[in-house]
């Protein structure tokens, strides 16, 4: 071989291990796309509290996400959905989770739709369809590295909870001993629910797992029938349906003056007793 030859093939070989480090080299995002994601991060995280959460235990979700590139009206994101729920004062119980890569269609600052890869033979053919060439490598070759920030905000997040929840069983404990009263007390059993209705929230222990809520309307002890609207644990907006009519409890073999449903979601509703004084 000629020594011209060995030139124009060393430079080949150059290129080519340039372009291939092109290629895997992470994606550099644009100042353009780094702002309009800035102004519009907390509402993805609400889109996908709302749209791919999932509270199989009770408890709390949180959904949170990183930025892995974009385009003209699209941000490319990896995303963590994680249920927290506790079911005594000192432990936090890790329920149902989602994890994906998705991407983020917006206009008009606003989130229109999130389409997220399949898991199992699908992912990689869904991964090379939706994503730009240079992300879709990206993902391909560093997709369990692409958690890890979320990953260590999760674990931020659970230690939060725990405080707070710590917080939250303290106040439920405090009005169970009659240390402090509630403006409602409400119970029922299959399965077996208590709630305490305070001025601007309410904590609610059902089979065992304590959550607590702001709620949009103060009880009315005046009213004959009342809604108590409450935030839920994924953002939605549940009722509580209270009616001042004698309720015979058949557990207790009491009658109490109040009829209460509490709307969980759409398929479920807790049906008990209440009072404006403590339920014995």
């Amino acid at each position: 071989m000629k020594i011209s030859d060995l030139a124009h093939l060393s430079k080949y070989l150059m290129i080519t291990i340039f372009l291939l480090g092109c290629d895997n080299k992470e994606h550099k995002i644009s100042d353009d796309i780094l702002s309009a994601h800035l102004l519009l991060e907390e509402q993805i995280n609400d889109f996908l509290l709302k749209n791919e959460s999932i509270s199989s235990f009770g408890g709390e979700v949180y959904c949170r996400h990183k930025l892995i590139g974009g385009s003209d009206n699209e941000f490319y994101i990896v995303f963590h959905c994680q249920e927290y729920y506790q079911i005594i004062a000192d432990s936090i119980f890790e329920g149902t989770s989602i994890r994906s890569l998705a991407v983020v269609k917006w206009e008009n600052s606003e989130i229109r739709q999130i389409l997220k890869s399949r898991d199992g033979g699908a992912f990689r053919k869904d991964i090379e369809n939706m994503f730009p060439r240079k992300i879709a490598l990206q993902i391909l070759d560093n997709r369990s590295n692409l958690y890890i920030d979320i990953m260590d905000e999760m674990k931020a997040l659970r230690r939060n909870q725990h405080e707070r929840r710590e917080k939250n069983m303290l106040l439920f404990d405090s009005i169970l001993a009659g240390e402090k009263k509630a403006d409602f007390y409400a119970a029922g059993g299959e399965p077996f629910w208590t709630m305490y209705v305070l001025k601007n929230e309410m904590l609610l222990m059902n089979s065992n797992i304590l959550s607590r809520h702001n709620i949009l309307d103060e009880f009315q002890e005046e009213s004959t029938t009342q809604v108590v609207r409450y935030i839920s644990h994924i953002g939605d907006t549940n009722s509580v349906e209270i009616t001042r009519e004698n309720q015979f409890e058949e557990l207790s073999s009491r009658t109490y003056p109040y009829g209460v449903h509490v709307d969980i979601n759409e398929n479920f509703t807790l049906r008990g007793v209440g009072s404006t004084n403590s339920l014995e």
